[in-house]
């Protein structure tokens, strides 16, 4: 009697699995970054991340191997494109209606920053640019760099200013 009933459930989550395999290996084989080189290997649930998180300077260590554009694994292995190139990052921030964050990450962003300008999207976040832009003009930085500069010394005593030589370095 037990058989009757679970005969059909093993099958139906078994030919579930298959189904969802089979759909997982088509879409990683169509998928658009198939074909852009990057790091072997990767943990099937959580990707590259553990590499990024253990040392964040292996970006640099695959920028040289791979170039400025590569994929990395993320989370459940999905691939995800990593770029430095500068034409690349300007026409992503500049089409925001065209690329926007996944799910799962405005999620968190919005859960840790609440609805401001990196957690919006859309007409709200075109909005909040044209509110904010006037304070990020040539005549206001202009008159940050100073403060900056007398305030070098306090970012250097908590590890900024290796941070700040790399960036000059690099």
């Amino acid at each position: 009697m037990t058989s009757r009933f679970l005969i059909p459930i093993v099958a139906t989550v078994g030919f579930c699995a298959v189904y969802h395999l089979v759909k997982m290996a088509q879409k990683d084989n169509t998928h658009p970054l198939r074909d852009l080189p990057g790091p072997k290997g990767g943990n099937f649930l959580i990707g590259h991340y553990r590499k990024l998180f253990q040392n964040h300077s292996v970006t640099d260590k695959w920028g040289e191997e791979f170039g400025a554009n590569y994929q990395l694994r993320g989370l459940f292995n999905r691939r995800e494109l990593y770029t430095t190139d500068t034409k690349a990052l300007t026409h992503i921030l500049v089409n925001d209606d065209i690329y926007q964050k996944g799910h799962v990450s405005h999620k968190i962003v919005t859960n840790l920053l609440g609805n401001g300008l990196l957690s919006v999207q859309k007409t709200e976040h075109k909005r909040q640019r044209k509110i904010v832009n006037p304070a990020f003009g040539v005549p206001q930085i202009r008159g940050l760099t100073e403060i900056f500069n007398k305030n070098q010394y306090s970012f250097e005593i908590f590890g900024v200013g290796k941070w700040r030589l790399r960036l000059i370095t690099h």
